[in-house]
Formats: structure tokens, sequence, C-alpha cells
């Protein structure tokens, strides 16, 4: 008798998703001619991601980082006014995430037992909840639009993609496959970074930013890829697998990944990453001080002559373009000119923005379009759109949205990761290269986030909210207060 109501019930949800689709439809039609086909492959897409959820997750990350490069879904997928592609797939996660809940309490017998990771989950539905208030709160407070503020903040709910993953794929094994996806996908997006920059003429990506600039008195080319901070957590992870214990892949894999990373960030003639790689490595490094003096005293060498060969390919002008892109973020801040320029004098706005809201923030939550009126917000440089967020400084834009609460939930995430780090060594963890290399990692974005984007729009808080499932499955076995089994 149960199986035959599990049976109903998947008809029952089904038949539900049927009809709300088609009742939008109704609503919607009149208003753009895309809206039937779209909301269609929308329905029939969920029925398979409720069969499928793994595929689903995988979708979501590429399309997220407009798969490598290749295309964009937006393109294709997007109703002008209503929604993009992302909201379209976070709605679909979120109704999948309360599906299987509904399962669970209803029809639990038919359901394997899901640990419930309380720390990482409650790091994320903080946050979650958090964002939501600042919605509608934002908006009664300056009298908005409620869809204007959802729109502004709406990338701090991505984050909820960490809970689906912790509500889908709670097994180190199924943790795993996910962990090797990133991987492949990390990989395959240096590769063609590497292409890009040392085929002349090349451009491999019809989504990517390439341009060519004048370093010195030398020509690069800089490409902006979708993927880089999955590039920049490979690069942490292998780096930290490779001195520490793993089951996952061979130490092989783990070098040329580690090799091919390394080579995508140094290549991207981004100041900010270097220091974030230089920050995960030595971060890392303080967890196995030891195992860095036997193991990685060969690596590290090793990546360096690499480094500085790839530099040198284009006849010698390797050390000169490096020590050009380094000396000039002295120059640029001692003789302010250059990027930080225009940088400080927008940021002066919105400094003060944060001290007029420094407990819970709120301005991060308010639209461009709005922005100019409640704020007399406008761009000093009039070829710039006036956000109040920012692309040039992930901590502005965090201040801006949750003040002081959002730096207490920073520095509690950051300690529970680095605590959860330190413990995966002591009790010998099988994986604890993983936790090392994710907990660097995610602290050396939050660190340079002054100067970068961070974990502060859709790309970053997908990925934020990935790196704390990860860590959280991996972690479990040894933090009872972290998981518990239902």
């Amino acid at each position: 008798m149960r199986t035959t109501l599990y049976n109903y019930s998947q008809l029952l949800i089904r038949g539900l998703i049927t009809i709300v689709v088609a009742y939008i439809m109704a609503k919607l039609i009149l208003r753009n001619p895309m809206f039937p086909f779209v909301l269609m492959c929308g329905g029939l897409y969920c029925v398979f991601a409720l069969k499928y959820p793994r595929y689903h997750f995988y979708f979501y990350l590429l399309t997220i980082v407009s798969f490598l490069g290749y295309f964009n879904l937006e393109t294709f997928i997007r109703v002008p006014g209503a929604f993009k592609i992302y909201d379209l797939l976070f709605f679909m996660t979120v109704s999948l995430f309360f599906i299987r809940k509904l399962q669970e309490n209803f029809i639990a017998n038919h359901l394997k037992s899901v640990p419930r990771f309380k720390i990482a989950e409650g790091f994320l539905w903080v946050l979650f909840l958090i964002a939501i208030f600042q919605i509608i709160f934002t908006s009664s407070r300056y009298d908005l639009s409620l869809i204007s503020c959802f729109k502004a903040g709406r990338n701090y709910l991505f984050v909820f993609v960490g809970v689906f993953a912790m509500q889908y794929f709670p097994s180190k094994e199924e943790a795993a496959k996910i962990v090797k996806f990133i991987f492949i996908m990390a990989i395959m997006q240096s590769l063609l970074v590497i292409l890009q920059n040392i085929i002349p003429g090349v451009h491999f990506l019809g989504f990517t930013k390439i341009i060519d600039q004048s370093i010195g008195e030398h020509q690069v080319r800089r490409v902006y890829i979708p993927a880089m901070l999955y590039v920049m957590a490979v690069f942490s992870m292998s780096f930290c697998m490779l001195n520490l214990k793993t089951k996952i892949f061979s130490k092989r894999f783990l070098l040329g990944a580690f090799f091919c990373s390394g080579a995508a960030i140094l290549l991207s003639y981004t100041r900010t990453l270097w220091m974030s790689a230089v920050l995960s490595i030595g971060l890392s490094s303080l967890f196995f001080a030891k195992r860095i003096f036997y193991k990685g005293i060969i690596i590290v060498p090793v990546v360096v002559i690499l480094g500085i060969s790839v530099l040198f390919a284009g006849g010698g002008k390797g050390l000169n373009i490096l020590k050009t892109r380094v000396a000039s973020i002295y120059d640029e801040i001692y003789n302010y000119n250059g990027n930080f320029a225009y940088r400080f004098e927008e940021n002066i706005k919105r400094l003060d923005l944060i001290k007029e809201n420094i407990v819970i923030g709120g301005p991060g939550f308010v639209h461009t379009n709005d922005a100019p009126d409640v704020f007399n917000f406008h761009s000093i440089d009039k070829g710039r759109s006036a956000y109040v967020q920012t692309n040039d400084s992930g901590t502005l834009t965090w201040l801006l949205s949750f003040g002081v609460v959002g730096v207490v939930w920073v520095i509690f995430l950051l300690f529970w990761m680095l605590r959860s780090a330190k413990k995966s060594i002591a009790v010998k963890n099988d994986e604890a290269g993983i936790i090392v290399g994710v907990a660097a990692y995610v602290s050396s974005v939050w660190l340079t986030s002054l100067t970068t984007t961070g974990f502060t729009f859709y790309p970053g808080t997908v990925a934020l909210g990935v790196f704390v499932y990860i860590c959280a499955v991996f972690t479990k076995d040894m933090d009872r207060g972290g998981c518990q089994s239902s």
C-alpha cells in the first residue's frame, strides 16, 4: 500500500507542476509570445530534474559559468522584465528541495535517511533568510517595488544551491562525484585560457571577454573566463591533495590539475587572482608545515619555474611583465591613477552609505535604476553605470548589503571552515586535502575581495554554496555537532 501511495504522490506532484505551468502560461501569454514555449520547457525540465537531480545540479553550475564561455543560455531563454534563466533554475532548485521535503515528511519509509548538516546548512539558511528579510525591509524602508529589490539582491539567494546539494547528495561518494565534475570543468576552462594565450588570434569562446592589454612596453592577452572561481578552487584543492591524503584522484592527475589551473591564473594577468593564489597556498601550508617541507618544497619551485617559463615564452618578456604588473599596484595607489583612481572616487559615496547603515546594511538591495533617486548616487565616469553594488569590491558590496551582521556571518563561516581543516588533519581524515583546500580557497577569496567581486554576485554566491556543501560532507564524520542522521 505504501508503494502505491508513493507512486500516487509522484503522479500528483507532476500533475501539480503541469497545472501551475499551464496557469502561468495563461496569465502571461499576452505579455510575451515566448512565455508558453519557455514555461512548457521549464515544466518538462522540472519533471526530468525530479528523476535526475544530479544532472540538474550539473546543468545549473554550467549555466552559471556560461558553459565555460561557449554559449550563454540567456541569449535564448530570457523574458525581459520577467525573469532570466538563472532565476528560472533557482526557482526550480528551491521547488525540488521542498518537493523532497514533502516526500520525506509524508512517505519517509520510501526514502533513505538524509543526514542533517546542522552547522553548514545553518550558515546557508541564515544568509538566505537575511537576504529575504533585506529584500522586504529595503522595499518598505525606501518605498520601492518588491520586484526591484528582488532583482538587486537575488544574487545572495543563490547560495541555496548548497542546501539543495546537502539534501540530495549527502554522502561522501556523491560529493566525490561533484568534486570530480568541478575538477574536469576547471581543467577544461584552464586549457582554453592557456591555448588562447599561446596561439595568436585564436578565440575559442564566444561568450568570454578577451582584450589585448599593454603592460609596460609589452602587449598581453587577458582572457576573462566565467569559471575562474572554480579554477581557483581546483588550484587550492589540488595543491592540498598532493600534500595530504586523498582517495579520489591519483597524484599524477592532481599534478596536472595543479599546473593547468596555476598556469591559467598566471596567464590571467589579474593581480587579485595572483594574490589570492599566493594566500591560498600560504594558508593551506600552515596546516601541514612538515609535509610542505618534504613535498611542497619540491612542488612549489617546479610550479614557479613552469610559470616563469610560460611568461618567458614570448621572447623573454615574462619577467618584465610580471614586475610591471606587480609594481603597478603601488603606482596606482600612491599616484592615484589607473583603475584604482576611479574605483576609489566612486567608493566615497558607497562608504558614506555604509556608515549610515553600518549595522544591518540595506542599500545593496536598492536597484541601479532606483539609486539616483534614493541616494542621489551617480557615476563619476559618465561612461559607467551608477551601481550601488560594485564588481570592483565584493567587500564594499557585502557591507552595503548586510553591514556588520554580514561581517559576523563571514567570520563565523571562516572560523568553522578553518577549524574543520585543522581537525581533519588531526584525525587523519581520508579527504583532508579537500577540506583544507576548500577552507584556504574560501578564506583567500574573502581576504582579496576588497578589490574583486568575490562571493557577492551570482557566480560567486553559487560557488560559495557549493563549497560550503563540499566542506560539510567531508567533515560530517568528525564533527558530531555538525551532522546528525535522521
